[in-house]
């Protein structure tokens, strides 16, 4: 996240396609990953590496839902992209879902549609599914229980808006981030549906084979 001066004209070129280079290195998106005492303890025990635009925070919450509301402690205003534990993706397919999600986002944002993203992927048998009713123009007018053909992907495109209602959320005593949503969605917020091809949903022995699968069928 070098810059060799030469002497002589010729060399400016180059040197200008080095400082691009280099700025947009400085431009790479910082993350930020939240992980109960126990995983920092092994990260530190076995001397894990780590990105170098990756922060920890070390917090020990009791559910889904109060670890986002301690992310948002520290997150800038505006939109921010999340990506829970749950899913199994490539490096490359999670930038792709980044650019995919943004770019959906910037395009309906400016038009005022939709407050935030989230991806979906069809259902595949997963035991624990937020399932999602989508409307005609994409957009997600319920999450929850009742069986549809689509299911949240466990990524998701938000703004920090969401946590003026963490206090209501705490008052009504919810305890995981599914339900989080219920309540954003039933209190106006706007989330567009963008369908995601390469997300598989963890939760059991099957699905991660499947998912070693799906990494060898793209390779």
């Amino acid at each position: 996240m070098k810059n060799r001066h030469e002497n002589g004209v010729v060399s400016s070129r180059k040197n200008n396609k080095k400082k691009k280079k280099k700025n947009k290195k400085k431009k790479k998106k910082q993350q930020m990953a939240i992980v109960n005492s126990e995983t920092a303890g092994i990260i530190t025990r076995e001397q894990i590496a780590l990105p170098d635009n990756l922060r920890l925070m070390v917090r020990d919450t009791p559910n889904s839902m109060e670890s986002l509301i301690a992310l948002g402690e520290v997150l800038a205003p505006g939109n921010f992209l999340l990506r829970d534990g749950g899913c199994d993706r490539y490096r490359r397919r999670v930038r792709k879902v980044h650019r995919e999600l943004h770019g959906r986002l910037s395009q309906t944002a400016r038009r005022g549609v939709f407050d935030g993203v989230l991806g979906v992927v069809r259902w595949r048998g997963d035991k624990r599914p937020l399932f999602a009713k989508i409307a005609a123009d994409r957009q997600i007018v319920a999450v929850g229980d009742d069986e549809t053909l689509m299911v949240t992907a466990g990524v998701y495109l938000l703004p920090t808006a969401i946590f003026a209602f963490a206090e209501n959320a705490r008052s009504a005593q919810l305890s995981a981030l599914r339900r989080f949503l219920i309540m954003l969605i039933d209190n106006g917020m706007r989330f567009g549906a963008v369908e995601m091809a390469d997300v598989i949903d963890v939760d059991e022995a099957a699905d991660l084979a499947a998912a070693r699968v799906a990494v060898e069928v793209r390779r």
